[in-house]
């Protein structure tokens, strides 16, 4: 038994939906039939015939073949699970392509439709699948993009986050971050060892020119307490200081934080919001900025009006924070 699909032609004109027939004639060949048994022609247009060889049946493909895929979701923050389906008519086959270093390349593509789930995604990746019948081919691509938590040097933002604790309206966060140093602009790790050399906070008198943009604003992750690679003076500080002094790369006023939230200049953070230079911080209560051991945090600046940081104040495309923790 064979079964055979093409564009088919009948030699002996079929008058109605089941009849006899001597010959059919596949791609230019010609075929005896068995006289004794009928060819049938199907609902969807199918012509079932009977040859000395069994049963031989052509499809009356008439339409090129169409696929959608798709990924939900399309976009992800840092590695996760994706799932890609896919609905097919009038394909033969597909065959997966691209998905490089994932599951796809491999998958067992079931028609006419189906899904699968590619697991722990890293990258941003496009997925093919491309279908075909004897009348052509079509082909579609999913792309899928995924953000890396590097925004923020490996602070991400926490979930927790509410409408009062947003950045200000009309302003983005300023990455990558850069500043200057050798003689030229750099361009660091966007956290705050990225810009002073060591984590929070192992500094004293440690001045860095950062680079802010426009409507922009600088969120600098780090964890409250003694870092980790912390020696020498400073090392066992409980209390300090956040500064600021003109910058020779243009300068403004500026509005700075430190808040559980990146780009949170809220009024309610109280001595943990300042216009004017110096922010004072300690651990407990007491003065200043009360923070929590081992609670992360962001030092916030923006250029931005005290009352309402959204107004710009700085007059250029960026202007530079000279910053100085003390």
């Amino acid at each position: 038994m064979k079964r055979l699909k093409t564009i088919l032609s009948v030699v002996v004109a079929l008058a109605a939906a089941q009849s006899s027939a001597q010959q059919l004639i596949l791609d230019g060949q010609a075929i005896d039939l068995d006289p004794n048994l009928p060819v049938t022609i199907e609902e969807d247009g199918d012509i079932v015939a009977f040859s000395a060889a069994g049963d031989l049946t052509c499809a009356n493909v008439t339409t090129p073949p169409t696929v959608t895929l798709t990924a939900s979701p399309t976009s992800l923050n840092g590695a996760g699970n994706v799932t890609l389906s896919w609905t097919t008519q009038f394909a033969d086959s597909c065959t997966p392509s691209n998905g490089t270093g994932t599951s796809w390349p491999s998958t067992n593509i079931t028609l006419p439709s189906g899904q699968t789930t590619i697991t722990n995604l890293t990258s941003t990746t496009a997925f093919t699948l491309t279908c075909d019948n004897v009348l052509g081919m079509a082909s579609e691509t999913a792309s899928v993009t995924v953000s890396s938590n590097d925004e923020y040097g490996g602070f991400p933002p926490p979930g927790d986050c509410g409408p009062t604790e947003q950045p200000p309206a009309g302003t983005t966060h300023e990455n990558p971050l850069e500043i200057f140093g050798q003689n030229s602009r750099l361009v660091v790790t966007n956290n705050f060892e990225g810009p002073f050399g060591e984590g929070w906070p192992a500094i004293q008198n440690s001045k860095e020119d950062i680079f802010i943009g426009r409507n922009q604003w600088a969120a600098l992750g780090f964890i409250a307490g003694q870092a980790a690679s912390c020696t020498g003076t400073g090392c066992s500080r409980s209390l300090g200081r956040i500064e600021w002094d003109t910058s020779i790369f243009g300068d403004a006023p500026k509005v700075v934080s430190i808040s559980r939230c990146p780009g949170d200049f809220n009024t309610e953070l109280g001595s943990c919001r300042v216009s004017v230079s110096p922010l004072l911080w300690q651990y407990g209560a007491g003065f200043g900025c009360n923070l929590t051991v081992g609670q992360q945090y962001y030092l916030n600046i923006i250029h931005g009006n005290a009352i309402d940081p959204s107004q710009t104040e700085c007059g250029a495309n960026e202007c530079a924070a000279l910053i100085n923790v003390r």
